[in-house]
């Protein structure tokens, strides 16, 4: 039982640093496909990739993933499906329109201060102190990102852009609470696949409206190199296997706990879009991020912590195994 136990907290942790390493590599990969292509049509077609790969394994093994009974359940689904991709994904490749992929990630990775708050206010969970100012730090420091992320070639209106990524990540939230609700009751898969369906028709609606070339002869995408390697990164990594993990992940920790690998987002995306798209990291960009550092690591990072409950618990469960052997 105790080897079970501490495989189980391994295996969430694997799987929320697999998330954060794709989920993050992601916003300058998007930002580069987004100057040639709309986010609706890049959405509408990365989800159909998606589910042609993964409409086979649902099939095949439809059994395992047969634990929704119920019209009620299947609103559910659909209803979290909605609000985890075609709404919060939406929002997230507007603003990326707008902003830069840098400012994007800081933003993103404050979505687990976004889910301790909600938890707070909707669950009655308690909230410390440390949370407490932690939380007014990195408030400070994202409104110093909001209105002072720098106008350049690939931002062309940063604080619509900001303010849009936030909103998303407000939508995320919900989402969130609502799946961990589930989370125990079916697999996964199931969360994924329902989230692609419902974002391959919103989206297709949207790109038939809007784009309708793009939507009547797909492909013109292959005169478009620069929107193809996104796509279908997008539809490989960001959604099949980054999505999946964080599932798993919630599975298999607390969600408070996976929300603290969250943090680490922005240290993959930043650097990537200095390199690769030469985005300006300006004196107040670079502050907002300190100060936002400093108000995560005062709210995770003391003795009554999740990360330390997290660390303690993997600790405990080694020594258990180690003694009981």
């Amino acid at each position: 039982m105790l080897k079970a136990a501490r495989s189980s907290v391994s295996i969430g942790i694997i799987a929320a640093l697999t998330n954060v390493f794709f989920w993050g590599i992601a916003s300058p990969i998007i930002k580069s496909a987004l100057d040639v292509i709309s986010p609706y049509v890049f959405l509408y077609y990365r989800f159909i990739i998606v589910l042609a790969i993964t409409t086979p394994v649902l099939f095949l093994m439809r059994k395992k993933f047969n634990t929704i009974r119920s019209p009620k359940q299947l609103v559910q689904m659909l209803g979290i499906g909605v609000l985890t991709h075609p709404l919060t994904l939406g929002l997230l490749f507007i603003g990326l329109q707008y902003t830069t992929s840098s400012s994007a990630a800081v933003l993103i990775g404050l979505a687990p201060l976004f889910i301790v708050i909600a938890s707070w206010v909707f669950l009655k969970e308690r909230i410390t102190r440390h949370e407490l100012l932690g939380i007014l730090l990195a408030s400070v420091g994202t409104a110093i990102i909001l209105f002072d992320t720098p106008v350049q070639a690939h931002a062309t209106n940063p604080l619509l852009g900001n303010s849009i990524i936030l909103l998303s990540n407000v939508i995320w939230t919900i989402g969130v609470l609502a799946m961990k609700k589930l989370s125990l009751k079916h697999s996964p898969f199931l969360f994924g696949y329902t989230g692609w369906f419902t974002g391959m028709v919103t989206f297709g609606v949207i790109t038939f409206f809007t784009d309708r070339a793009l939507f009547l002869r797909p492909l013109i995408l292959t005169q478009l190199p620069q929107a193809v390697f996104p796509i279908l990164y997008m539809a490989l990594f960001g959604s099949i296997v980054a999505f999946t993990a964080y599932q798993v992940a919630q599975k298999h920790l607390e969600a408070s706990q996976v929300s603290i690998f969250s943090y680490l987002t922005p240290l993959v995306a930043v650097p990537i879009a200095f390199l690769w798209l030469k985005e300006q990291l300006g004196v107040w960009f670079l502050v907002g991020a300190v100060i936002i550092a400093t108000g995560v690591i005062i709210a995770e990072i003391h003795p009554k912590s999740r990360f330390h409950t997290l660390r303690k618990s993997v600790v405990g469960k080694r020594r258990n195994v180690s003694s009981s052997e």
